[in-house]
């Protein structure tokens, strides 16, 4: 059955890939053209699992845009756009984020310090992230909802 359609449903999709975009300008500084895998998978990817979300109503789909909102959202948008772009500048450090980031990306990281497209697209990240989070979690609750009045989530 195929889920109705809620308001809440182009909102996620166009943060998440607003937020992929970001995410995939800021580290082709990092990692030159293997950022093209970023914009498959933070680009391409959720466009092709909302659209067979829509065309199946698949709960799959619903759980892998899900997983993927979640990695986009915290491991780039909190972590690397907000802790690594925004608090450790203005030297904040916590550690169980900087091991959660890696920690080993200093090296290049320093190499584009200061410069403008690099952190204001790793900063961002940070601010379309938020908005992926929110619409994210209203998407998947009204259709979560929705499965379960109908009866197809037992």
């Amino acid at each position: 059955m195929k889920p109705a359609r809620n308001k809440y449903e182009s909102l996620s999709l166009i943060s998440i890939i607003i937020t992929g975009m970001f995410t995939s300008i800021h580290h082709t500084y990092e990692i030159g053209t293997h950022a093209i895998f970023l914009v498959l998978l933070f680009m391409v990817l959720p466009a092709l699992l909302m659209r067979w979300f829509r065309n199946t109503g698949n709960r799959v789909s619903l759980w892998i845009y899900g997983l993927l909102n979640v990695w986009l959202v915290v491991g780039l948008g909190l972590v690397d756009g907000f802790w690594n772009h925004t608090l450790k500048p203005i030297g904040f450090q916590i550690q169980a984020l900087i091991a959660f980031h890696g920690g080993g990306t200093v090296t290049g990281e320093k190499a584009f310090e200061g410069n403008i497209i690099y952190e204001v697209t790793g900063l961002l990240t940070f601010v379309a992230g938020m908005f992926a989070a929110y619409y994210g979690i209203k998407f998947i609750q009204t259709n979560r909802n929705s499965i379960i009045k109908s009866g197809d989530g037992n």
